[in-house]
């Protein structure tokens, strides 16, 4: 018996062929091959049933062939929303009688053969959804994108998501413009110790009026600036923990290749699609933040086997999906956890592979634990009003390092001294610090795709090709601000 089986992208072609042997023909869609006619509206009311052509005869033909020589054809298309409506448009397009629709999240051999043993049908609802999606952009965007473009005098399009995201951007430039500064003081005493120094900031909310945020006369501020004799009033530490992120969805791996890795969203995802396709980390178009139970045991196996058994904790830590999450499968994570490097891959491919990983098995260990000193300070002398001031100290020593042991950015506390109650203490120097309020920050893509998300606007295989959408049609300008960050301008 001979049986087709068809997947999205040819990259895969020779890796699950390999996998399948003799007996199966794997060839590639090459994504999507059936869409709505470019230069009309192809759907019309009352019912809008959409009007597909197809748009890569060249690979439908090649296809039907091999269709005809199949006993059986698996359709293996991405396990997406696009996938499942690839599916739909090959079985059509194909006129199939005799098929199974086949999905896996991860390129390996123990995950193909499973599909194949699970095969089911296509979810029509999931089709129906992107369907749905597909003829909104169409309803909206052909019918503004021409008059848009009429009145900028430049192509110009409008979408259902690009919108409101450049939307965003112009109402926070907006906010930008329309900001007041607020000038304000405090107070810092500054005191030595065998463990170094540290600073107290003296408490000013008893001299703020009524719906005032901030501290702004300055002569009671250098008033206070005089005091340099402070008695401890009370010092307690108490332990606290700090829990390892989840693993990255999509979201949140655009954000983190943004922002550590400088890498854009577009290409972010497209190294992400190379690494799947390498088999090297299960499907990266995800919204569930959690880890399947064999990936737990996985990452826990890896950490007996590197000598820290000690950071594997009591249960599997999760984390609650945000509302409209699919969880159709978990998080983005290695296939093989001893793969502790990404080879045979680009550079920068390599780079996302060893994020991916850190955070994948982070997101499997313990906390990093703390002790967080509080020390309240009280003055002995007083200041023109005839007040005794409060100065607060807190200051934090790591007890055990936990999911940090992977290298996560850990900024230091200050370490404050072992104190007594009663004690009195000089500082070195009390100065006041003038200071102003700044306006909201610009987005980067790190954090316009983070607004996105918590908007609950677009989906994590649109949000790159909005990035790409706003920049390369210059509805938003890039700027480098700051050290160097990029950010979005209003144009």
């Amino acid at each position: 018996m001979t049986a087709l089986v068809i997947v999205e992208s040819p990259n895969k072609v020779k890796k699950i062929q390999k996998y399948l042997g003799t007996g199966y023909v794997v060839a590639a869609s090459v994504g999507h091959f059936r869409d709505l006619p470019q230069k009309e509206m192809g759907v019309a009311p009352p019912r809008f049933i959409p009007k597909y052509v197809i748009t890569n005869m060249r690979v439908v033909s090649n296809l039907q062939q091999k269709a005809k020589d199949a006993e059986m054809v698996y359709l293996a298309t991405d396990p997406d929303r696009e996938g499942e409506a690839i599916a739909y448009h090959l079985r059509e397009a194909l006129r199939l009688k005799n098929y199974r629709r086949i999905a896996f999240h991860e390129i390996t051999e123990k995950a193909v053969k499973a599909s194949l043993a699970e095969a089911g049908d296509i979810d029509m609802g999931l089709v129906a959804a992107q369907e749905g999606r597909r003829v909104m952009d169409r309803l909206v965007g052909y019918r503004v994108s021409g008059p848009l473009s009429d009145r900028l005098q430049q192509r110009a399009s409008a979408g259902r998501v690009q919108t409101p995201a450049l939307r965003l951007v112009v109402d926070r430039e907006n906010e930008i413009r329309a900001f007041v500064p607020t000038n304000y003081f405090e107070v810092v005493a500054t005191f030595e110790a065998e463990t170094g120094k540290w600073e107290a900031k003296w408490d000013s909310k008893p001299y703020l009026k009524a719906g005032q945020d901030y501290f702004q006369d300055e002569a009671f501020a250098n008033s206070v600036a005089t005091l340099r004799e402070f008695t401890v009033q009370d010092i307690s530490t108490k332990p606290v923990t700090r829990k390892p992120p989840p693993p990255f969805i999509s979201s949140t791996l655009i954000q983190a290749a943004s922002s550590q890795l400088k890498i854009k969203p577009k290409k972010a995802m497209q190294l992400a699609q190379e690494l799947f396709e390498a088999a090297l980390i299960t499907y990266h178009r995800t919204d569930t933040p959690n880890l399947s139970d064999e990936a737990v045991g996985m990452v826990w196996d890896w950490l007996r086997q590197n000598g820290k058994d000690n950071y594997i904790p009591p249960a599997a830590n999760k984390w609650k999906a945000k509302g409209g999450a699919q969880e159709a499968h978990e998080a983005i994570r290695p296939t093989d956890f001893s793969n502790r490097e990404a080879n045979n891959v680009s550079s920068d491919a390599a780079r996302l592979y060893d994020l991916i990983w850190r955070r994948a098995v982070a997101s499997q260990m313990k906390p990093a634990c703390f002790d967080e000193t509080s020390i309240h300070l009280r003055s002995t002398q007083t200041t023109n009003d005839g007040r005794q001031q409060d100065f607060h100290a807190k200051g934090r020593v790591m007890t055990f390092n936990g999911w940090m042991a992977l290298g996560a950015d850990n900024k230091q506390s200050q370490q404050l001294p072992s104190l007594s109650g009663g004690a009195v203490i000089t500082s070195s120097d009390t100065m006041v610090k003038a200071k102003r309020t700044q306006p909201p920050k610009r987005y980067t893509e790190a954090t316009l795709v983070k607004k996105l998300e918590d908007s609950e606007i677009g989906r994590p295989s649109t949000y790159a090709s909005i990035m790409e959408t706003l920049t390369s049609r210059h509805y938003v300008r890039e700027h480098k601000e700051g050290k160097g960050k990029q950010v979005y301008l209003a144009p």
